[in-house]
């Protein structure tokens, strides 16, 4: 499929100048004019004129719940002013900056264009559209309230991106102390420590083990770099080849659970977005089976992902879902009551949606004490080796003056 660079007189009497992606010159055409445009000039762009794909998506810009909320509140606004969804996508993939959902939203508009549903189109890029939001946009189109689904979409987008700031700010400062950590101690041993290893080995004595064994450490950093650059290489490509290794997502989910202060993030972390979702779900008129395989599939942690598929299970021979919950042992006991009292009263999805709110909150408190315990505990711990290094340093020094006086 070639790219053709248009430019065309809409119907509304502006000069538009696009692109459009077809197997021919003559495709590319019916396409402009079945917009309405009349074409002014066409020809096919060459290879400068054509945006690089970098392999594995290297320097393009991931697509957030930040910009999908963005796009779902402007899609709304769009439409309701009585734009035609072809036309609404076209104008925002024109004016969104990240230029993978912009390439998303163009090929989902060549699909609408060519008598797909939206929520087809949509499905062609899996890696950017969820199943989540492509069910709440069919949803939307079989009950004729499309607007309705993304505004939703929009909330739960919203929702979402809140979450992960929280648990991102949580965890961005320690990071930065212990990179931090991590630069200074190589500064000391190739900057520092050569310094003073000439005067050590003019001592007639011996070295304590320490400082013996950060000049070897220094000797190792200086005279064999290259070396310690391919052990963090291996040690980088190991972690990630287990981090997605099925045994080593199931380790990593356990231990998630198990550390504490953590396990408290992890838990009202994943209830917020159950909650969240699964009421988004149910007030677009989706069954509760269909539901609780998306909510599954939203779960950042294994453990909570495979607990939900086993409670769908259940829940479609005829179990309750607040007994459910509470046989997994994952779920604390407030959101197990408060579904159990949805289900005895018909009001299942605003005791969600209450459950949803009170869980935000509760993540905002969980990162605030996880931070409160990881930056004074980072804090003492690179003190520590700071102290080690300068003892170490020192040591020997205070005893040969000891030796001399």
């Amino acid at each position: 499929m070639a790219t053709f660079n248009y430019k065309a007189l809409m119907p509304d009497g502006k000069e538009q100048k696009s692109s459009v992606n077809a197997v021919d010159i003559e495709e590319a055409k019916a396409m402009i004019k079945a917009q309405g445009g009349m074409l002014l000039d066409i020809n096919e762009a060459g290879a400068l004129d054509k945006e690089i794909e970098l392999p594995f998506k290297i320097g393009q810009k991931k697509v957030t719940s930040r910009d999908l909320c963005v796009f779902c509140r402007q899609f709304v606004s769009i439409i309701e002013a009585g734009v035609s969804i072809v036309q609404a996508l076209e104008m925002l993939a024109e004016q969104t900056e990240n230029k993978r959902l912009a390439k998303a939203l163009m090929e989902t508009r060549d699909s609408v264009e060519k008598g797909d549903t939206l929520s087809a189109a949509f499905s062609r890029n899996p890696d950017i559209f969820s199943r989540l939001f492509i069910s709440m946009v069919e949803a939307g189109e079989a009950s004729g309230s499309l607007e309705i689904a993304m505004s939703r979409m929009a909330i739960q987008f919203e929702k979402d991106n809140h979450i992960k700031s929280l648990v991102k700010k949580a965890m961005t400062y320690p990071i930065i102390l212990i990179v931090v950590l991590i630069i200074v101690v190589i500064a000391i041993l190739a900057f520092v420590m050569p310094t003073f290893v000439d005067m050590f080995e003019t001592m007639e004595m011996e070295l304590p083990i320490m400082t013996r064994i950060l000049i070897s450490a220094s000797n190792f950093i200086i005279d064999k770099w290259y070396i310690l650059l391919l052990i963090v290489g291996a040690i980088a490509g190991i972690w990630i080849a287990f981090s997605k290794s099925a045994q080593g997502k199931y380790i990593i989910a356990k231990a998630q659970i198990k550390i504490p202060v953590v396990n408290n993030l992890v838990m009202k972390t994943a209830c917020a977005r159950f909650a969240q979702t699964l009421q988004t779900l149910l007030m677009a008129g989706m069954s509760m089976m269909d539901a609780l395989d998306i909510c599954s599939k939203t779960m950042d942690n294994l453990l909570y992902k495979e607990a939900l598929l086993d409670v769908r299970d259940n829940v479609s021979l005829g179990s309750s879902l607040s007994g459910e919950l509470k046989r997994t042992e994952l779920f604390p006991p407030m959101i197990c009551h408060m579904v159990g009292i949805g289900e005895e009263t018909g009001n299942l999805e605003q005791m969600l949606e209450s459950c949803a709110g009170y869980y935000d909150e509760e993540v905002e408190n969980a990162t605030q004490q996880l931070t409160a315990v990881l930056e004074p505990a980072i804090t003492v711990f690179m003190a520590v080796i700071v102290l080690i290094v300068v003892l170490a340093i020192y040591t020997p020094m205070v005893s040969m003056y000891d030796g001399i006086g």
